[in-house]
């Protein structure tokens, strides 16, 4: 495990919203601050659903567009 990670850039959205959960999740640990940058494009539009579901459910800001 790596400690100390303040910043996680997803290229590539992962296939399911577990690992995108635990990708995020490397970043932000022991209290302290962090921020995941993830690139989504129409291509993983069949994957928006979820995304929404995870974002609003850890009060995050949700894109309209998404």
């Amino acid at each position: 495990d790596v400690s100390d990670v303040k910043f996680v850039i997803n290229f590539d959205y992962p296939n399911n919203s577990e690992d995108y959960i635990h990708r995020i999740g490397r970043t932000g640990r022991s209290n302290k601050a962090g921020t995941a940058y993830t690139f989504f494009t129409p291509q993983n539009g069949a994957k928006a659903r979820d995304l929404v579901s995870v974002l609003t459910e850890a009060n995050q800001v949700v894109n309209p567009k998404l």
